[in-house]
């Protein structure tokens, strides 16, 4: 159905309480709900990307292109087809806060371990700032949330032989943590939490198939944290919302994770909360 007729459709649609995807959404907040489904839906469907430059537009001096550092990317991000690049950032002023340009799989040679390994380039520089590790934070939702689980790991387990230091903490935003369950739409379109979510299983392959471009082994600790926690000294906060597709494996990934001596994990589920409300939070309330 063509876009607008479909939202027009919808817009009377769920005037009632009754016909909306959950009943205790109010009308704008269903309206919303769909906007973004359809939205997400259309993007993956006409293979939409998003260009990456290493020039400052509208940030201007907020932009910053941060140089590569011979010997930080190590294990599994290093001997593969995908080589460590330059990587852009925006800085928030004043400066709490840092943007990371991670190279987006829907780009060509943009494929696993490109995100990881500009997360742990961003993090090394931040490090060179004379930034101390104690009050650094690093978080991330949805892919990027896979992104930043990885980069914990990578700094918490054997493959940090540089020894960098362990953030102070990583709260995460429904995570995208076990991509195996989202290999196959028909699993995600049968959950429960179907018709209240923003994405769909169709989205998900999409996700899936263009950061992996290949088949890859469920052993993998960097694909499925969900299937292998870890542990770290960093209080970890990790949120799920009620209504969303992933609320299992995040609920299930807090708790494995939880289940290991020495973690600190704070689980908060998100009550009739659909995927990603740090992104999609402001604009559905």
């Amino acid at each position: 159905m063509h876009f607008t007729i479909r939202m027009h459709f919808l817009s009377i649609y769920s005037i009632p309480n009754s016909t909306r995807r959950h009943p205790k959404w109010i009308y704008h907040q269903a309206l919303t709900n769909e906007l973004f489904r359809t939205s997400f839906y259309r993007m993956n469907l006409i293979k939409f990307t998003t260009p990456l430059s290493m020039k400052p537009d509208a940030e201007k001096k907020r932009f910053i292109a941060m140089t590569l550092q011979d010997g930080i990317h190590k294990g599994v991000l290093r001997n593969r087809a995908v080589q460590p690049a330059t990587v852009g950032v925006l800085k928030r002023i004043p400066a709490t806060a840092l943007f990371v340009q991670y190279r987006l799989a829907s780009h060509p040679a943009c494929t696993f371990p490109a995100a990881v390994q500009d997360a742990v380039t961003a993090y090394n520089h931040l490090l060179d700032m004379s930034i101390p590790a104690s009050n650094i934070v690093i978080s991330g939702d949805s892919a990027g949330g896979n992104v930043a689980i990885a980069l914990l790991r990578y700094l918490s387990t054997a493959d940090n032989n540089n020894n960098l230091p362990i953030p102070s903490t990583a709260p995460f935003w429904s995570p995208s943590v076990d991509l195996d369950s989202q290999c196959d739409p028909h699993n995600i379109d049968l959950h429960r939490n179907n018709k209240t979510d923003c994405i769909t299983g169709f989205t998900l392959v999409c996700g899936v198939n263009a950061y992996t471009s290949k088949p890859i082994k469920s052993t993998d600790p960097s694909f499925w944290p969900l299937r292998n926690p870890f542990m770290t000294p960093s209080p970890l906060w990790i949120m799920a919302g009620g209504a969303e597709v992933l609320t299992d494996t995040i609920v299930g990934f807090a708790e494995r994770m939880r289940g290991i001596e020495g973690n600190r994990v704070t689980l908060y589920e998100a009550p009739n909360a659909p995927h990603d409300i740090l992104f999609v939070g402001h604009v559905l309330v």
